[in-house]
């Protein structure tokens, strides 16, 4: 029977996530012939094309598609092991990476964070960024874990799962030295009052933008952030009332710094953690999962 010859599969499964035969043969620092000719030599024993060359970029055949699908197992899984087997093997401490989206609240990253803390078999490392940055990360195996406002793309859903982590209602806070009146009208007081909103990379946002236009409110918008932890500083300087997630500002209300002047109880904002799709979990990112629900 014959057998897969692996390091023509590598080759291949490189050149796909690089996305051509230059930037392979660049990163593996080889001749761009050279590394053509280990894809052609897996094309000979699959006896199909897998890719389809042009002078200025390259297309997988349907044949090629499935490869790289199994590659992706594969060379992921290897991976894994190599990371779970050194994890065992060592008596260092476990670096725990974790990605945390820009936007996202600082009280739900410290609490997420809590049950590692005192841990002296762990360490860990907080990586911020924008979605797209830390999902490639997390991708190419340089995070364990991110945690995001979003869930996974469908399209990303083969490799990455999305764990619901918690949800929280958008509320309306202001710094009690406003003094507005919770007995107003909502609608009112969106419309009398500097109102800074979350950006479109909070998913609950066009739920809130749903809500406006259903109840034809004019609202005065003094500035749009897509930084919960900014969002909770404009409010407590008191220059405007503040659209945020509950989450961001619960300690500034349980010490009185800040009011909930409304609570939208029907809008919510998801917050997620996204892992990949692994063959060995690593025991430490399922303990942090569990204990945070």
């Amino acid at each position: 029977m014959e057998t897969l010859n692996y390091h023509h599969l590598y080759y291949f499964w490189t050149v796909c996530k690089e996305g051509g035969f230059t930037k392979a043969s660049q990163k593996m620092r080889l001749s761009q012939s050279a590394v053509s000719e280990q894809v052609s030599k897996l094309e000979a024993t699959f006896g199909q094309k897998l890719i389809t060359r042009t002078t200025r970029s390259f297309e997988l055949t349907e044949a090629g598609g499935t490869a790289l699908k199994f590659a992706e197992t594969i060379f992921s899984a290897g991976t894994e092991l190599m990371d779970f087997m050194k994890h065992r093997q060592s008596f260092k401490k476990q670096n725990i990476r974790i990605g945390a989206l820009g936007s996202l609240s600082r009280n739900l990253q410290a609490k997420f964070l809590a049950p590692i803390l005192d841990r002296e078999d762990v360490q860990f490392s907080v990586t911020v960024g924008d979605s797209k940055r830390l999902i490639k990360l997390l991708r190419d195996h340089a995070l364990d874990i991110v945690l995001s406002t979003f869930s996974a793309t469908e399209e990303e859903s083969s490799e990455l799962y999305t764990h619901l982590l918690t949800h929280s209602p958008l509320c309306l806070v202001s710094s009690k030295s406003l003094k507005i009146k919770k007995t107003d009208k909502v609608e009112d007081i969106l419309s009398h009052n500097r109102i800074f909103l979350p950006s479109s990379s909070l998913e609950s946002r066009s739920d809130f933008d749903h809500y406006i236009e259903s109840n034809d409110i004019q609202m005065n918008i003094a500035g749009e952030l897509d930084d919960i932890a900014l969002l909770r500083i404009l409010a407590l300087t008191g220059k405007g009332l503040v659209v945020i997630p509950l989450l961001g500002v619960v300690n500034d209300i349980a010490t009185g710094s800040l009011v909930v002047v409304h609570e939208f109880k029907s809008i919510k904002q998801r917050f997620y953690a996204i892992t990949r799709q692994k063959k060995f979990p690593n025991p430490i990112i399922n303990d942090l999962v569990r204990s945070f629900r």
